[in-house]
């Protein structure tokens, strides 16, 4: 079983380290004449392992260690942390001990932990006996050879040779080797841990590279190299693609090639930039045009920098190149869309002006037809009331009652019909643009304005109003125009014989202001609430009500840029809310 998979038993030797190690007979024992041509031969085979294929050169130490010692067993082993252990990983691994590459052995258990922490070749004989985890591998060890290798002057492995029968010994034939083949090993590892940085940064060196290729194509984006010393110009696919250059003019040709490409209105401006940018050492920054086979032309961006490297004869001036055409395509038809939106907008503003004095002149004709009937139908109503009181006068109390209730009726007739008018007049008024708007205390203009109503007296009402109240910002006289119409419906419609009560109150809701008049009168159904402010329309029939007075409110909210909404249910009374500015905005 390899050691990698076992876990290490306690560290009990059944002997001391001393007898152990038996370092001291290398230079007693009688050497074996060294083999140089053989050994020759393999390390000049060694180092070209080495240049070819520096990862396996480990291997191929052992193997050549195990053979010119004759050894039963050959390895290296590398010091390594995992998991936060300390422990020996066996990189390479010939002879019987072939079937445990790769495996591990904890550091406080393994003779190569002795080895580094002296620096030093050690000879041991029979090593499970200190090492009890040795015997775990199940390959008896007799002899073990063990020499330390450095990593800039760091140990960080051992290369070791085993003997596993009784009556062979190592010599000090073996310690040379052995130590030749560990400094070997050592420039094997650093060449081995440097290819594999080489070899981890290439994959990244590529696929960093693929990715800006990708990248650079997506953006239609080439890139160029000017040499102008040798007036050498390098450029990629995508460049020569966008020129319609070929192989040859894109692996060197001079500059002129490209020149000669550009639109006849442009080569002066750009070879004019580009001698700037050498003189200067300036950025150059040049957008141009490139006439293409097919009779197109191409708007193309081109950006470069000189780089100088100290001499004359290494500057350099590498760029990139912008395909522009479809932006300026784009910029192009924006201006034309521009154009054709500002004459657009000047029509349309011409057609507003002509129409807005059309209706200004229809608004002042209005007008003047509204004066026009105040006056001539409000004098004759005015004539015909006094003459009816009067025909009620003269027929005193002996007449007939038919004839006074027809005088009466004719006298609430000419009182209804001027109330009319008035009305009318008033919201043809309120048709046109916003009223200027001022503060408004809603406390002393509720005053005033009750004081001023004979029908909201405390003799016909209940006026109660709950402060204080927020300003608003307002029209005074549309405001109570709003007010005063809905207070007198209030009165007006409630159950007879029921003593009208209005409640007013306001709620400040961000920038607005929300005023909430609530009666008790007979209220209104959901399905009349929306048309309660047409004009004419009346939910229920009144003689004193002529169905325009809630029309008025809305009209008069809308100028004063709010809103007017109703709550209510038929027998539960209404709550009407006039929404205004707060005059401290938000």
């Amino acid at each position: 079983m390899p050691a990698s998979t076992r876990s290490p038993s306690p560290h009990k030797p059944g002997c001391a380290l001393n007898e152990v190690l038996i370092t001291h007979l290398l230079d007693r024992r009688e050497s074996r004449p060294p083999r140089h041509a053989e050994e020759n031969a393999a390390l000049v085979a060694l180092a070209a392992d080495l240049v070819n294929s520096p990862d396996a050169v480990l291997q191929s130490v052992a193997d050549l260690v195990c053979r010119l010692c004759g050894a039963g067993s050959a390895g290296i082993s590398l010091q390594e942390i995992e998991e936060g252990r300390e422990l020996f990983r066996w990189r390479a691994t010939s002879g019987q001990m072939a079937p445990y590459l790769n495996g591990v052995m904890p550091r406080d258990f393994s003779p190569c932990g002795l080895v580094l922490d002296r620096r030093s070749t050690l000879l041991m004989r029979d090593p499970a006996r200190y090492y009890p985890y040795v015997s775990q591998l199940g390959v008896p060890i007799r002899e073990a050879l063990l020499t330390p290798f450095y990593k800039r002057g760091e140990p960080i492995g051992t290369v070791w040779i085993l003997h596993h029968e009784p009556g062979r010994g190592f010599d000090a034939e073996d310690r040379r080797i052995v130590e030749h083949l560990a400094r070997f090993a050592s420039v094997a590892s650093e060449l081995w841990t440097s290819s594999r940085r080489v070899e981890g940064l290439g994959r990244q060196l590529a696929v960093v590279g693929s990715q800006m290729e990708h990248a650079l194509e997506a953006a239609n984006i080439g890139t160029w190299n000017w040499d102008p010393v040798g007036d050498r110009m390098f450029v990629d696919a995508k460049s020569a693609r966008l020129f319609e250059v070929d192989e040859v003019q894109a692996n060197g040709g001079p500059v002129d090639c490209y020149l000669r490409k550009l639109h006849p209105e442009d080569r002066e401006r750009v070879g004019a930039a580009l001698e700037e940018a050498l003189a200067k050492g300036t950025p150059y920054q040049v957008e141009f045009r490139v006439p293409q086979a097919d009779g197109s032309c191409r708007w193309l961006r081109s950006h470069g920098r000189v780089h100088d490297s100290g001499t004359p004869q290494a500057r350099r001036m590498p760029g990139v190149l912008v395909d522009i055409t479809e932006q300026r395509l784009t910029e192009a038809s924006l201006r034309r869309s521009e154009a054709m939106l500002a004459e657009q907008n000047r029509r349309l503003e011409e057609n507003v002006a002509a129409r807005t004095a059309e209706l200004d002149d229809k608004l002042r004709d209005l007008e003047a037809f509204s004066y026009t009937i105040s006056h001539d139908l409000r004098a004759p109503l005015r004539a015909m009331g006094s003459y009816a009181e009067l025909l009620e006068a003269e027929l005193g109390e002996g007449a007939a009652p038919e004839l006074r209730e027809y005088a009466r009726r004719i006298v609430r007739g000419a009182e209804r019909m001027d109330r009319l008018t008035r009305d009318v007049l008033l919201i043809s008024r309120l048709s046109g643009p916003l009223l200027p708007l001022e503060a408004v205390e809603l406390g002393e203009f509720l005053r005033q304005m009750v004081e001023s109503y004979p029908d909201l007296s405390s003799r016909h009402a209940d006026i109660v109003v709950h402060g204080p109240l927020h300003p608003v910002l307002a029209h005074p006289a549309a405001l109570t125009q709003c007010v005063s119409n809905l207070l007198s419906n209030a009165v007006k419609f409630v159950v007879p014989g029921q003593r009208p009560r209005v409640e007013i109150r306001t709620e400040r809701v961000g920038g607005r202001v929300r005023l909430l008049v609530r009666d008790n009168g007979i209220g209104i159904a959901p399905r009349d609430q929306d048309r309660v402010f047409d004009i004419f329309y009346q939910v229920t029939p009144n003689a004193r009500s002529s169905g325009i007075g809630l029309a008025i409110v809305r009209r008069a909210m809308e100028r004063m840029g709010g809103m007017v909404e109703v709550d209510s249910r038929p027998g539960e009374g209404s709550t009407f809310c006039l929404d205004l500015a707060h005059p401290a905005g938000a």
